[in-house]
């Protein structure tokens, strides 16, 4: 009994002395850290046509909605009574409208001859 008794000493005294030193090993490692650089040709590539989509939608659907819009608000100005005519100006509301529209068709244009949304090999 003596003879397994030191075994089990023995085996315990060695468990013991590998963990410590895989502990101190373990202690002593120093951890990189790498700065991981996100792929940006990757991401634009996949957002390309989506925004070239945009753009192509942006060109004819601006003038579109301005010509709607301008529509409604003739339509709502000859449907009101006189004191509501008097009091409602249609021509601020079509003026704000062509303003956005010629600013929105220029940002699509310059976005369009600047390439964006273009597929880069």
């Amino acid at each position: 009994m003596s003879k397994a008794k030191h075994l089990i000493e023995k085996v315990k005294t060695k468990a013991e002395m590998f963990l410590v030193s895989l502990t101190i090993m373990l202690l002593n490692v120093q951890n990189v850290f790498a700065v991981i650089k996100p792929d940006e040709q990757g991401l634009k590539d996949l957002a390309a046509p989506y925004i070239r989509l945009a753009i192509n939608v942006g060109l004819w659907a601006l003038p579109g909605c301005c010509i709607f819009y301008i529509f409604r608000v003739g339509i709502k100005w000859f449907t009101s009574t006189d004191e509501e005519q008097q009091h409602n100006n249609p021509a601020s509301k079509i003026k704000k409208a062509v303003i956005i529209l010629i600013v929105g068709e220029m940002t699509m244009a310059i976005l369009k001859a600047l390439g964006v949304g273009e597929v880069s090999y």
